[in-house]
C-alpha cells in the first residue's frame, strides 16, 4: 500500500495479510483516519491491488485495469 499506491505510514493504523483459499491473501487495512473500519484488498500476485469489499470510500489512489 505504501510504495505502490503512495499512502504514508501515518495514514496506515494497521496492515494484516492472512492466508485463506479465496482470496489466497487477503491483506485487512485500518487507515488512520476511519480507524473502526477493516478495508480488505488484494494484489492478486502482481501489485494489481483490488479492494475487494464494497466500503465506501474506496481506498486505491490508482485505478487499475
Amino acid at each position: 500500500m505504501i510504495t505502490v499506491e503512495g499512502y504514508s505510514e501515518s495514514d496506515l493504523l494497521s496492515v494484516k495479510a492472512k492466508l485463506s483459499s479465496m482470496p489466497k491473501f487477503p491483506v485487512y487495512v485500518r487507515f488512520a483516519n476511519d480507524p473502526d473500519t477493516d478495508y480488505i484488498f488484494t494484489d492478486r500476485d502482481a501489485s494489481d491491488w483490488k479492494q475487494l469489499d464494497p466500503k465506501e470510500p474506496q481506498r486505491l489512489k490508482k485505478v487499475n485495469h
